[in-house]
């Protein structure tokens, strides 16, 4: 649900993800053809989505102990 609007399951959703260390930053540009602009927050309010021990965050901390 999308401001009271049901948004069915397999609807195409387009936007951009980019990486933080421990977030995914998800940007929603477009679901189903129709424009819009969402952005995905975990429940501690902070922008992205909290994911534990990040690839992203892993090679940085690989990169500077070699």
């Amino acid at each position: 649900m999308i401001n009271n609007v049901r948004i069915p399951r397999n609807t195409f959703i387009y936007g951009f993800v980019s990486f933080r260390p421990n977030r995914s930053i998800i940007a929603i540009e477009n679901i189903n053809h129709y424009p819009t602009n969402l952005k995905a927050n975990y429940q501690d309010g902070s922008e992205g989505i909290y994911i534990e021990n990040s690839f992203r965050a892993d090679a940085y901390h690989n990169i500077l102990n070699v």
